[in-house]
Formats: C-alpha cells, structure tokens, sequence
C-alpha cells in the first residue's frame, strides 16, 4: 500500500511559450537556476508501479509548496507553489494573481486532485496508505543552510511514526550513507484533506544528495545509482510490508 510521489522536474523549462514569456531570466540563466534546483532521476532511483510525478519545471509551478501562500514558510522568499524568485534572489517572474490562479488551476490544483484519489484508493483497498515522498538535491543550495549529509530522512510528527523513521535509517546506513533527519530539509508530503486529521496515512520524505549517484551533478555514474538503487529498494520493500 506504499504510493510514491516522484518529483524528476525537467532540467529544460519545457512550457508553452505564454508562461516562458512571463520568466524575466535568460534561457542560459534558467538552466544555470535549474542544474541546482532540479529533482534528477528519481523515477529511476524510486522505481514502482504506484507513483505520481510533476513532469513540469518547478519554475512553473512546485506542487510541493502549500497552495496558500500563508501557509508556506518558502513564500517569505518568493518560492511558494509559483515562484516569484529562484533560489538564488534573482527575480523571476512579476507577481499577477490572474496568472497565478491559471497556472494553479492548471497545474496544482490537478496533479492534488490525482495525488488525493490515489491515496482514498489505498485507504479504500488497505484501510493504510504510506506515502514515499521521492527527491534530490544539490548541496550547493544557498536557500537553506546546509549540513554535509547523503540522505536527508524528512518526517512529520503526526504522519512518520518513529519506527519507520529507524527503520529506513539503518537500511541507509548500512550502505554506508551518512543520514539526517528534518536536515537540512524536513516534513514530508500529505494531502491537504489527509493532513493532521487521519493517521492512516502515512507519509516519510527521502532527499538524496546528487552527489551520491552523479559525477557532476548532473551525468549518472552507473556505480552510484545501482548503490542507492539498491538500498531504495529495500526501503520501499520495508514499507509494503509495514
């Protein structure tokens, strides 16, 4: 009953051209932006059947944020669900309500909606769904202070129970990782309908240091990837079963 939640955002701003011609950056500033801030391989790394997944450039919309700015600490830096700055200050787009509620209503609010019906279907067949909430990240990131660690474990204390948190922990260690947890990211994904109100549902967030699997950042290294590969598999293994 293990549901996968895969964020691979393209390293190109693949968009039609209206929302490309709100973006004040250059095409070489974007791919510059977005070599850091880009997920990469993680439908490769988490592999499954039950999985959903943003095909879409964080620079359009990041469907990881709350919807209401208000909620979203990101939102003090101009990084809510629609970024008005990229992770590095630079300005990105003009702030537009009308452009904002169309690209929710065309990118948020349905990848939510699916996200949502995937878990009441779990619920429904196991009356338990947890979800793997799948990322990477850079470690030169300067939006939040980082710590020099392999896996990042985000957990929430309504939704991760603490075995499980121990659990993944060891199986990463045991492949020599070095493991956090909530640090230097924390939290993990839940259905607004779901969160804080239904213990069935399950959530615990893995971030992976891009290092531990490329050899630039970018480029996979085979070696590195069937590593870590190999311990995500155990870790969704042990989460089927739980």
């Amino acid at each position: 009953y293990t549901l996968r939640t895969l964020f691979p955002y393209t390293t190109l701003f693949r968009s039609p051209q209206y929302l490309r011609n709100d973006i004040l950056l250059s095409d070489s500033e974007i791919r510059e932006e977005l070599e850091v801030l880009t997920d990469l391989y993680t439908d490769l790394i988490f592999q499954g059947k039950d999985t959903i997944k943003s095909d879409f450039s964080r620079f359009v919309c990041d469907v990881e944020r709350f919807e209401d700015d208000s909620s979203e600490t990101m939102s003090k830096l101009g990084m809510g669900a629609v970024y008005l700055k990229t992770p590095t200050g630079k300005k990105l787009r003009h702030s537009d309500e009308e452009k904002r509620e169309h690209i929710m209503n065309t990118y948020y609010r349905p990848h939510h909606t699916k996200f949502e019906a995937m878990v009441q279907d779990k619920l429904a067949k196991y009356d338990e769904c947890i979800i793997l909430d799948c990322h990477s990240f850079n470690e030169n990131i300067t939006y939040v202070e980082m710590n020099d660690v392999d896996i990042c474990i985000g957990s929430d204390d309504y939704h991760t129970p603490t075995a499980i948190t121990n659990k993944v922990t060891v199986i990463f260690k045991s492949f020599g990782y070095t493991v956090s947890i909530n640090n230097p990211f924390s939290g993990s994904i839940v259905p607004l309908s779901y969160y804080n109100k239904d213990k069935r549902v399950k959530s615990i967030m893995l971030e992976v240091n891009k290092r531990v699997y490329t050899t630039n950042g970018i480029d996979i290294c085979e070696e590195g990837i069937e590593r870590l590969t190999a311990a995500c598999n155990q870790v969704i293994d042990l989460l089927d079963i739980n």
